[in-house]
């Protein structure tokens, strides 16, 4: 039998979320084998949902999510050092979390997540193709 991995990413809840419920339904009445990973319900801290914005905060969002060729190429060049990606992304700790729980024997994984964990999603394929 097929082993499905589904990961949700869901920033904003400590529980799989009501849409990944409906597909790991799905996924299970079709007879796969279906483990799903939550880590925000595991102990990772979420993001705080109203969180009072500093200048900051404001700005790394600008940088984070810019579109701008010579910023993707800065933020690429800074990933490349750890100690930089880890203080501005702090992605580590929930990145290694996804890993450890996916099962060695899996052969598909489904992330749920948004663009600001595209860091953590990269780690996730890598560590797979290993």
């Amino acid at each position: 039998m097929k082993r499905i991995t589904l990961v949700d990413l869901n920033n904003f809840s400590y529980y799989p979320t009501i849409s990944m419920g409906l597909v790991a339904r799905y996924i299970r009445d079709a007879g796969f084998n279906l483990k799903v990973i939550s880590p925000l319900s595991n102990g990772i801290k979420s993001r705080k949902r109203e969180k009072v914005e500093t200048k900051m905060d404001y700005y790394r969002s600008r940088i984070v999510f810019s579109q701008s060729t010579a910023v993707r190429s800065m933020i690429q060049q800074a990933e490349k050092l750890p100690y930089i990606k880890e203080r501005f992304l702090k992605k580590r700790k929930l990145a290694t979390s996804v890993i450890n729980e996916i099962p060695e024997d899996t052969d598909l994984v489904l992330i749920s997540t948004y663009t600001e964990n595209y860091t953590i999603c990269k780690r996730v394929v890598a560590h797979l193709k290993q």
